[in-house]
Order: C-alpha cells, then structure tokens, then sequence
C-alpha cells in the first residue's frame, strides 16, 4: 500500500506522516498484512526487528503492542505499552492502547478516563482514530448507564464517521426511540454561557481544568460550576459530577435550573459503579439453586397458600417473576383480600432464586422467612445492592388484585399506594441527595430547599416512564394521565415557583399534564411562554404532530416575541406534514425555515433544511432546480462535509445517482484537501455505488 507523505502520522503526534513514522509505520502495516494473511511468526518477527532497530522509539513500541494485540499474546503487548508512556505519558496511540487492555480487563471507568486523555491529546483531524475512541466511550458509558456521557460520545464519533449507518441506527434505538428511560436522561444538554466563554466538547479534560482554576478564584459562578458538574458527568467522574451539582443547586437563585441540576444529579447516581450516592436502591439476594424438584414443590405450596403470586414468566428464557406476601396479610388462604402490595419480588431463573425489593427491610424478612422454608434447596445467598431501574420505583408500589376487581377501583388502589408512599414514607426518608435530611427536614433549610424540586421532577419523570411508556396498561386500563398530582407532593412540601397556568377553572402546570390535557389546552393556549411549554411536552410524548400544530402557533407569533431562534418549530412542521406525505406543504415548510435560520445565521441548521426539502423533492419526482440549490451553497461545503456527505447519500437512496456521482466527486476532493480519511473514503464508496446504479439504468 502507498501512503500519502502529508497524511497526519497515525501515531497521534499530529504530524504528517513523513515527518513522524514514515520509516517504521509502513513496515507495521506489512507486518499486520502477514499476521491477517494467517502468517502470524512472519509479521511479528518483522514487529521485533523494528524494536531492535528503535529501541527507545515509544511509537514502535505503539505499533509493536498493537501487533502482539491482534495475536492475543496480551502480557507481551502490555509491556510494550507501559514502556512506552514511561517515554512518552501524552502520546495518544499508547493512551488508546492502553485503553484497551483496561477493557479487556472488564476496568471500564479506568478505561474511559484514559480514551478522555487520548481523546485531548489526539489532532482534531485525525478522524480514523477519535472515532475509535469516540465510540469506545459511548459503548462503555452506555454499559455503565451514564446515559449523558454516552450519548455525547456517539455524537462525536458520528461526527468523526458520519457515513457509519448502523451506529446512526444504535444511536437511534439509545436515544431516540428509547420509551424505557426518562426524558430528561436523553435530553441534550449544554453549557450554559457565563463569565468564561464555554469551551469545545471535543476536548474534556481540558475543559474540566479550565472550570475548576476559575472556580478557584470564583467559586460562587453558578454558570462556571454546573458546567463543571456537566463536563465531570461527560467526564464519567459521577462522583465529582454529584458534588458540584449539590453545590451548584445550592448557590442557583434560578428554580428551573436547579431543578435541572437536580435531576442531572440523579442521573449520575444511577450509573453503575456509584450506588453509594443513590436514593433508589434495590437490595438483592441471590441463591444458587440446589434440589430443583423440592425447590419446585415449595412454590406450588406457596401459591396454594396464596402467600406467593405469578407477575409474569417468559417462555424463551423459563424465567418466572412472582411476588411474595406476608403470612399476616392471608386471613383466609381460599379468599384473599381484594388487593396486597407486594412485600417482596422474586425471581425465579434458570440455577436461582433472586429475592428483590427497594425496601431492605422488607428482602430481610422476607429472606428469614424463606430461609426457613427454603432449606437445603439452595445454598446460602449472596447479597447486592444496586440503583433501582427508574420503572421498578413506582412498579413495585402497583397493588397486586383480584382478577374480578373493576379497572377504575384499580386505578384508586394505585392512586392510593403512591399517595402512601410519597407523602408518609419517601416524605420521611433520609435522603443522600439533601445530604442525609428527610425532604421533610429539608423544607426548613433554606438551601436545601432548594433541592426538593429537582427530586420532585425526578419522581414525576419516572411516573410518567412507569405508568405511560413501560406500562401503560395496567389491567387493561388505558390511563389518561397520571394516577397521582406531584402537584400534591409540591404543595406539601411548601414549593411554589413553578409556573401555574389556567387550565378550565384548575390550576395545572404545564409540565405535570397527561397528554390529552396537553391536546386539549393546545387549541386554546395564546401566551408565547406557554405555548414553548406546550410544545415540549408534545415532543416528549412523542406526538409529533402536536409538535408541528403548536410549532405553526409559535411561528406565527409577532418577531419581537421569544424565541427569537425558531428552527425547532419549523422542523417539527416540516416533519409532521413529511409523515402525513404532503410533500409540498413539507418543502414549503423547509423554504421557509431555511428563510428564518438565515436571520439568525445558522450555516449547519440551513443545510438541514435543504437536505430535508431535497428529501421531498426527489419522493415527488422532482429534480429539477437541486443542482442549483446546492451549489448555491459551495461556500459552506468546505466546512461542513458532514452535511455533504448526508446530501449526498439522501441523492444516492432516493433515484438521483448522477446527482450524487456528482457531489460524491466533488466530496472526495474537498475531503481529501482536509485531510479527512473516513469521510474521502465515504465519498468515494458512494461514488461507487453511482456509478454501479447509473450502468443498470
């Protein structure tokens, strides 16, 4: 293979390749052609002759660690590795690899914070290799359920590979069309602006220290101390991240966005690894299973007696979900009460018997009960602990009931049980997100008062997880909106700030409406303020059509009335009437976003609108006046090859493949003068497939 003299070294030191390991690295690629060619001896006998030659050279030992790497003799290539960053601590190649022996060893949160050390060292440009470590940070992140930090880390290495289908598609399922999670976990979130202008996301660490040497000098701005909370939350340093957003939510005059913080902070609770700063546990009892036939008799005992129910069982895997009741909850075994709360869960797996509940009182008695029962069946348990998922929170409050209880008597026990929880147990509960104060005690805090709405947001978000995304039919009943008002738990705990409109002869906040009420108050709603509110809570229930009806009444508001930047609105338009297939409405929609992002000067947002108007234009068999329009934008290609790129696979998959031959030319030039191998590589791909459609035609 011929390589370029002026393409940047692959070792990271941000020089051209001729000038850094021209001499060593193509004898490295030889070496790994003859390893992948199934001649393994060859290519690292080559491997140590250039150790020999370059003894000291850190980036052979690099290139000799990644050889041993791909030949699995693991021990050899670590040693490699560390002598190298004896050399050179901030060469980027070794941070890489070193990354990935700490995630072979299955040590993730080390591994991430050394791919953040690679991810600032690395030359912005050099794509091939941050998309690499870029997509090694969403995968780990997402694993740990930083969700956050994951979803930050998949867009940059989309936009390091923007022609990488099935990550766009993953990234779709994780953050897109996800109904498990809450929304503020998914939601995008930014710097806010402040006295030190916000620096690039690209390079985090560097951002951190900039943060945390102002806060030295001043440690009361707001602005500079969630933005260090954030990038520490990106960072995956959710210790660190949880400090500064208590401190931040303290100091925070603004209730919104102390809530905001707040909900952040629970969110870097919950990713695994950091259970001893979350609020919402599970604790866990696993027992291995010994005698399977006794072990079966004692369940079908306990559901004769009805001190056990069935929940759910899944014929794939044979695994069985039960809940267990108390011996003093059963008056009669032949007529249980009409409902129970489950007292515990239990699982039943194929080789276990998981006992699971958020209360640790409850798993322990229920553990001692069982322990009598159970025998010599299973072996002693072992214990857990870990974050609840957001949906068991409110789940296991989800009375168990008769198969003959009417749905809206139902509705009422669960509307009950949540009532009882909220406002006697969870009201009275220590709580490590107050720093050990009950909300209860902390109403008489002035800054820990400050807290309770973003805990209060927190619950509310998952409700609406539990009870309209992961359940919204609970015994066949199809829910209208919530069955409990969070606004109950504000007023008892004295939280009055949040904005209260007039819905009918109700007050009813925005926020805490069922979607039916959001339709029903859209057709009426005139003030800008709220019309905003509405609209986003539209968009996280996912009705987008909604969404592109209000987004016409917020458009068509006078111009000196926020928001002044109205992209979102045209797109959510724009996007309704593309579902609905009025393709001329849909570009005539476009047109006239791409008018307004003009005012507020928005190159990227801009392309966008034309990418999404083209769309249209080729579903109707139009052509005519593409050519013209994009070259009409030849002046922003150049910086935004991204966009290219997606124009001009949007020509290639709807018939326009010499419109697309065209432009995948013209990318493959203007990619190659920026240096961007991945994205020349695309184009060139795409310019392959034109061709191949235009000699079929």
């Amino acid at each position: 293979m011929k390589f370029e003299p002026y393409m940047l070294c692959p070792c990271g030191s941000g020089k051209g390749l001729k000038w850094c390991c021209g001499d060593t690295y193509p004898q490295f690629f030889k070496a790994i052609g003859m390893i992948e060619s199934g001649q393994p001896e060859s290519g690292i006998r080559l491997v140590e002759e250039l150790l020999k030659k370059h003894p000291n050279d850190p980036r052979v030992k690099i290139y000799a660690a990644r050889a041993y790497y791909y030949v699995q003799n693991l021990i050899r290539s670590e040693e490699l590795t560390v002598d190298a960053l004896k050399i050179a601590p901030k060469l980027p190649s070794a941070l890489l690899m070193k990354a990935m022996m700490l995630s072979r060893q299955q040590k993730l949160a080390e591994a991430i914070e050394v791919l953040h050390e690679a991810a600032d060292y690395f030359p912005e440009k050099q794509s091939d290799s941050l998309k690499i470590v870029w997509g090694m940070i969403a995968d780990f992140e997402y694993h740990r359920a930083n969700f956050p930090a994951a979803k930050l880390a998949f867009i940059k290495q989309l936009e390091h590979d923007p022609l990488d289908e099935k990550r766009k598609e993953t990234f779709e399922a994780y953050f897109v069309n996800e109904e498990g999670v809450p929304q503020f976990v998914l939601a995008d979130y930014s710097y806010q602006p402040g006295t030190i202008a916000p620096p690039s996301t690209n390079k985090l660490l560097s951002a951190e220290n900039l943060f945390a040497k102002h806060l030295e000098q001043n440690p009361n701005d707001q602005a500079a101390r969630f933005n260090l909370a954030l990038t520490r939350l990106w960072l995956g340093k959710c210790a660190e991240a949880i400090r500064e957003f208590e401190i931040y939510q303290d100091l925070e005059s603004d209730p919104v966005r102390a809530a905001e913080a707040g909900c952040l902070r629970e969110v870097a609770s919950e990713v695994f690894g950091f259970e001893d700063y979350c609020d919402h546990l599970s604790y866990i009892y696993h027992y291995q299973i010994v005698d399977g036939e006794k072990l079966g008799q004692t369940v079908q005992k306990l559901l004769a007696e009805n001190r056990l129910g069935v929940v759910g069982r899944s014929e794939e895997s044979g695994a069985v979900a039960l809940t267990y009741f108390r011996p003093e909850t059963i008056i009669d075994p032949a007529h249980p009460p009409k409902s129970r709360l489950p007292f515990c869960n239990i699982h039943l797996v194929p080789g276990q018997v998981i006992l699971e509940h958020m209360n640790r009182e409850n798993v322990e008695t229920t553990k001692k009960e069982l322990d009598a029962i159970l025998g010599f069946s299973v072996e002693k348990p072992e214990f857990e602990q870990r974050f609840d998922r957001w949906q068991n929170t409110f789940n296991q409050l989800i009375p168990v009931t008769n198969e003959n209880l009417p749905p809206s008597e139902f509705v009422i026990l669960v509307r009950d049980s949540l009532i009882k929880y909220l406002e006697e147990q969870w009201y009275h509960k220590p709580l490590k997100s107050l720093g050990g104060l009950s909300p209860e005690q902390a109403q008489q805090d002035p800054k820990k008062k400050n807290r309770l709405e973003g805990l209060v947001q927190y619950l509310e978000y998952v409700a609406i997880v539990t009870f309209f995304n992961t359940n919204r039919l609970i015994r066949d009943v199809a829910l209208e909106r919530l069955p409990y008002d969070f606004n109950r738990l504000r007023r008892k705990l004295g939280i009055t700030h949040k904005q209260i409109i007039a819905s009918g002869d109700q007050a009813t906040e925005i926020e805490t409406l069922d979607l039916g009420a959001v339709t029903e108050l859209a057709k009426s709603e005139t003030v800008p303020s709220r019309l905003v509110k509405l609209f986003d809570s539209a968009i996280r229930f996912q009705d987008f059509d909604l969404a592109g009806r209000l987004g016409e009444k917020i458009i068509a508001l006078p111009p000196e009335q926020e928001p002044r930047d109205r992209s979102n609105y045209y797109i959510s338009i724009m996007n309704a009437a593309f579902r609905q297939q009025k393709f001329e409405e849909a570009v005539r929609w476009a047109e006239e976003g791409q008018k307004h992002v003009a005012i507020v000067a928005d190159p990227s947002t801009q392309i966008d609108f034309m990418t999404r108007k083209l769309k249209c234009q080729l579903m109707m068999k139009k052509k005519e006046g593409i050519d013209e329009e994009m070259q009409s934008y030849d002046a922003e290609w150049p910086q935004h090859l991204e966009l290219l790129a997606g124009v001009t696979e949007t020509l290639l998959s709807n018939g326009a493949p010499d419109l697309a031959l065209k432009y995948a030319e013209y990318g493959t030039r203007l990619a190659q003068k920026a240096l961007k191998r991945s994205l020349e590589n695309g184009f060139q791909e795409m310019a392959a497939e034109a061709r191949k459609q235009l000699a079929k035609s």
